[in-house]
């Protein structure tokens, strides 16, 4: 979705503004990535900073886990990146054994990205407002 740099979110229904500010940021992270050595992407750059590849890791698997999940009731999230799921903060070599490199890890969160994209615009506005009939409501 390409909109102009003095978008307004009353511009458009609530879908548009949405996919608008997932991509909006979803920008800014492919460029914070842009360049970052393979051997520093799972590397803590300090004691309670978590690492910038599992933090895009854990975004696009919580990302994909919201909408296949919860919205879409599937579970389609790759094993190898179960380990981004949350709780405990794999081991360095943990994440470097299941992704090799910040550009397989950006592929992975397009993917992802691509896949909110398609849901997003399989729904109405008024659909953002319902609870998925899978959902168990009790």
């Amino acid at each position: 979705m390409n909109l102009p740099d003095n978008f307004m979110y009353t511009d458009c229904g609530e879908r548009a503004s949405l996919l608008w500010l997932l991509n909006y940021h979803f920008q800014k992270i492919l460029r914070s990535l842009d360049g970052i050595p393979a051997d520093i992407l799972f590397r803590r750059p300090a004691a309670h900073v978590n690492p910038p590849g599992w933090l895009l890791a854990h975004m696009a698997v919580k990302e994909r886990d919201h909408i296949a999940g919860f919205a879409q009731g599937a579970n389609d999230v790759p094993s190898r990146y179960e380990i981004f799921r949350g709780g405990e903060l794999p081991s360095e070599q943990e994440m470097m054994d299941a992704v090799t490199d910040a550009a397989e890890l950006v592929d992975y969160y397009a993917e992802v990205r691509g896949k909110t994209a398609e849901y997003l615009a399989s729904i109405s506005d008024a659909d953002l407002k319902e609870v998925p009939a899978h959902v168990n409501q009790d």
